[in-house]
């Protein structure tokens, strides 16, 4: 029997409880409408690199201490478990790893985006803020002389970042970190559909399907950050299921922190709260009774403020497009492309497809097909009212990668489904079929796995060639490319082509500041008509005396390594 002073303790806790979530909401939304009002994106912008890193550090340290606390919920459920199935799942995973490692070609297929985030990675590494470094030395040490912050939220970045603490800067790590993010996704979405239906048959066939989608095999085993945000949303609903099952202030201090952290691997990622709150309202509408259900929203905007203020910061943004980045116009583009993706066969199994829509008719239970629904809407329907949201606008097919976990999951309830109306003695040879159906339909793909293909082939080429010139650039030498990046990465000092032609005076100090001389890399951006990039090669070259120490050609192009030297200059 609970003693009066015990009774009295717990609702004096309610009430401080309710009055401390009703404070920081408060002092939150004063925060955010303060900063917003008060200062221009441009002021706000100046101050991300840091507040993005410092916040991404507290985030990952809450994290950790609200996972440790929550062990006891986050295991509970996976007791029931057979002993089959916690056999299987290692398994799987070393056969996904496996053919993500060695199936799928390890390049890069956004040039040069990919670059960037290492780049950004390099520099929370070094000086503890999130910029892409445009000026910089790193031969020793790494000196940050101009940079700027990045469009991209820096989450990838910084679950780089971490990585490279233990390993050290290789753009090899880049890929191995998306490798294993797509692990933890599968795992993370098996847990899902797990803590939603309680059926072993629909949780691996959700997670395994996932892992073969071949689209997000290929991009898993490059440095894109489509891979990091897909598993995020995946934990982020995994931690927010987990809080509905295990309604305890621990596991929503959880579930907020992963929310949150989630919110800032991409732009689009901050979406992720909608089927988040379709799953505490369908699993866990009691607590919305609950004085700590408060303490959620509340924590929410206090952790999301640094997403916000990103979203602010980079509003001005263009992203590239002439007209409306987001507009009703783009759905007519988009839609038919888009939708026809999954049905043509040719990027991805049909199959799958097939069997994501007779979830739609035949799961009973409704609450995981809502949450699989609001989850797609998401991550497939923002993408159509964006102006590059086309999953055939250049490498763009990185976008399905963000949307096949929702598909997978209601591809792989349905094959339970399927399973349970069929006899119970038929049972296992229809699950045996659906899983030999499901892998020939698979094996289909596996050419398009395996070939790096078309898109960014010369840019590709251009940096193949950058890398085979390395050795050539003696130390304390400086690069101008367009691409600063790379060669940052790479340990060689480089800056923006750009900057010959905008800082002429500047320039003419790096002749005597470097005494490994100066070079040009005459790389894809020289090669190509853009109207904006082209001038600064053309300035190079007609302001500066060049001597060609290595040259590349890849069908209309020609990539050089230069040594500039200044005409005035008669040692040379």
């Amino acid at each position: 029997m609970v003693s009066n002073k015990t009774a009295q303790d717990y609702v004096l806790a309610i009430k401080y409880l309710k009055r401390l979530s009703l404070a920081v909401l408060l002092i939150t939304i004063t925060i955010l409408v303060y900063s917003s009002t008060r200062f221009t994106p441009e002021e706000i912008r100046r101050v991300m690199p840091r507040l993005s890193v410092l916040a991404l550090d507290i985030l990952t340290v809450l994290l950790a201490a609200g996972i440790i606390c929550s062990l006891k919920e986050i295991w509970r459920p996976f007791r029931r478990l057979s002993k089959p199935c916690m056999a299987a799942l290692p398994l799987l995973y070393l056969i996904i790893f496996l053919i993500v490692t060695f199936l799928t070609p390890r390049t890069n297929r956004i040039y040069f985006d990919e670059f960037i985030y290492q780049n950004v990675a390099l520099s929370i590494l070094e000086s503890g803020r999130a910029l892409m470094v445009n000026d910089g030395d790193a031969e020793n040490g790494y000196t940050i002389r101009k940079a700027e912050y990045n469009k991209q939220p820096p989450g990838y970045p910084f679950l780089l970042s971490l990585l490279e603490h233990l390993t050290g800067v290789d753009e090899y790590w880049a890929h191995f970190l998306n490798r294993l993010l797509l692990l933890t996704g599968m795992l993370a979405l098996f847990g899902l559909v797990w803590l939603l239906n309680f059926s072993e048959i629909a949780a691996i066939f959700s997670s395994t399907f996932f892992g073969l989608t071949p689209v997000v095999l290929r991009w898993s085993n490059t440095a894109s950050s489509e891979t990091a945000a897909a598993t995020f949303s995946v934990l982020a609903l995994f931690s927010t299921a987990l809080y509905a099952r295990n309604p305890l202030l621990r596991t929503l201090f959880t579930a907020v922190v992963m929310l949150a952290l989630s919110s800032m691997m991409r732009p689009e990622s901050i979406l992720i709260i909608i089927p988040a709150v379709v799953i505490v309202w369908l699993l866990g509408r009691h607590e919305l009774k609950q004085v700590r259900i408060l303490a959620g929203p509340a924590l929410l905007l206090l952790f999301m403020l640094p997403t916000i203020f990103h979203l602010i910061a980079v509003s001005n943004e263009n992203w590239g497009s002439e007209h409306s980045r987001f507009s009703f116009y783009w759905v007519y583009l988009n839609l038919p492309g888009n939708l026809t993706y999954f049905l043509n066969n040719r990027e991805y199994p049909v199959l799958f497809s097939i069997l994501a829509i007779l979830s739609l008719y035949l799961n009973r239970n409704k609450a995981s097909t809502y949450i699989a629904l609001s989850w797609l809407a998401v991550t497939w329907g923002v993408f159509i009212f964006f102006y590059a949201g086309s999953y055939y606008y250049g490498a763009d097919d990185r976008f399905v990668v963000l949307s096949a976990a929702p598909l997978s999951m209601l591809a792989g309830t349905a094959v339970d489904v399927l399973t349970k109306y069929a006899r119970s003695a038929y049972r296992k040879a229809l699950l045996l079929v659906l899983l030999i159906v499901s892998l020939i339909n698979w094996a289909g793909f596996i050419p398009y796995i395996t070939r790096t293909g078309e898109e960014a082939n010369q840019a590709r080429a251009s940096i193949r060639f950058a890398r085979k010139i390395l050795k050539l650039i003696p130390a304390d030498a400086i690069v101008f490319s367009h691409i600063p990046s790379f060669w940052l990465i790479h340990k060689k000092n480089s800056l923006q082509s750009s900057y010959a032609m905008e800082l002429p005076d500047y320039t003419a100090t790096l002749f005597k500041s470097y005494s490994g001389g100066v070079y040009f890399y005459e790389g894809f951006w020289c090669n190509v008509p853009d109207q904006r990039q082209r001038p600064f090669c053309d300035y190079i070259k007609s302001h500066f005396r060049l001597s060609a120490v290595k040259e590349h050609r890849h069908r209309k192009m020609k990539f050089t390594l230069y040594r500039l030297y200044r005409y005035e200059d008669k040692s040379s």
